[in-house]
């Protein structure tokens, strides 16, 4: 073995190694990050023992429930990182320590067959070097399993809060047709419960808009756009291909595709665009998921009267009203006894709807399955 030879190549390797010490911006800047959300989850935790657990709306609960699944994914993401650094590290003492033993025993070898003095002391600074760079990597190692220690946490936190909110749910399913409160009719109605409704509308929008601002910060608007381009594109390409098949207007598969692609490219491109982000984005807020859904059966409307008739449209269009009156729920939460009204409301709105609409659209639906050819 060239002595010479190994010596040049290992400490070329060990100067390579240690460029991995060298600050680097992405974990200045997670340390940063990891204070500031430290301190935004102790406050989201305080927000939420604030409430009273008996008292919280299915919304409510589902919207801390995606918004700290939100954090956690975010949080996951950082520890996958600093575990990609560990990993890394661990990976560098274990060569430091095998390139440490090697030439340790190289020196004993060498000073047993009496080598030129000049050379062992060459290969005393390279185990020098190696054994501080060694403890280089540890103390490196630590400040990084620190990192990880702390994601941990609050990871741990974030299952925590999950975990007390599925309960909470499990509670309301188990409770949904237990008698826990007076009847309607005997229910009280305090005026401060919805006056001033200034402060009331002020602590929902606070509550909402929070979660919106939060899930904002979390998706990437680079894929988004990326996903918007690609979707206009295949949009695009299936048009110009379907334009070369020379089908007439004969062909029930042209009709269809022609009513909702030719003559609606925009709303169908809209349609395709909110279905992928209710599909994608499983964590948005429901208030922005509602906006969304909305917008969603605005073009189904749009698109869809030529193929499912007038009684189909009037449904899409009954269920839309209903929707609606489902999102209503995330404000009047905050109204006290008057939320029992609104949610009494809403369910004789919607039986309404259902018997006017949906009652007599199967039951049309039945005759004519059954009347005799």
């Amino acid at each position: 073995m060239d002595i010479n030879f190994e010596l040049e190549r290992t400490k070329k390797r060990l100067d390579k190694i240690s460029y991995e010490l060298e600050p680097k911006p992405q974990l200045h800047r997670l340390d940063s990050l990891l204070i500031i959300q430290e301190a935004f989850l102790k406050n989201e935790v305080s927000e939420f023992k604030q409430f009273n657990p008996n008292n919280l709306s299915k919304f409510f609960l589902e919207n801390t429930y995606r918004a700290w699944s939100g954090y956690k994914s975010k949080l996951e993401t950082w520890k996958n990182l600093v575990n990609g650094y560990v990993s890394t590290i661990q990976d560098d003492i274990d060569e430091l320590k095998k390139t440490k033993k090697v030439w340790k025993l190289t020196r004993e070898k060498a000073v047993a067959a009496k080598y030129p003095r000049e050379l062992i002391t060459r290969i005393s600074a390279i185990i020098n070097e190696t054994d501080n760079l060694e403890r280089k990597f540890m103390k490196y190692r630590s400040e990084m399993i620190v990192r990880e220690d702390k994601i941990s946490e609050m990871v741990t936190l974030a299952d925590r809060i999950q975990e007390d909110v599925i309960q909470l749910q499990q509670h309301q399913r188990d409770n949904l047709f237990i008698s826990s409160k007076p009847a309607l009719w005997n229910v009280k109605l305090n005026k401060s419960d919805i006056a001033p409704v200034t402060p009331k509308l002020a602590k929902a929008w606070h509550e909402n808009a929070k979660t919106v601002r939060t899930f904002s910060k979390e998706i990437s608007y680079f894929y988004m756009f990326l996903v918007v381009i690609l979707v206009i594109l295949f949009y695009v390409f299936v048009i110009s291909r379907f334009r070369k098949l020379d089908l007439t207007e004969e062909n029930p598969n042209y009709i269809a595709v022609k009513r909702i692609l030719i003559e609606h490219p925009y709303s169908t491109v809209i349609f395709i665009l909110t279905t992928l982000f209710i599909v994608i984005y499983t964590n948005m807020p429901l208030i922005l998921n509602g906006f969304v859904g909305l917008i969603l059966l605005f073009f189904s409307i749009r698109l869809l009267p030529r193929i499912i008739g007038k009684n189909g449209e009037t449904i899409v269009k009954a269920v839309t009203v209903m929707y609606i009156l489902n999102l209503g729920e995330i404000i009047f939460w905050y109204f006290g006894s008057y939320a029992r009204l609104y949610l009494t409301l809403e369910s004789l709105v919607a039986i309404f709807l259902i018997y006017r609409y949906g009652l007599e659209s199967f039951h049309k639906l039945r005759i004519k399955s059954i009347r005799p050819c």
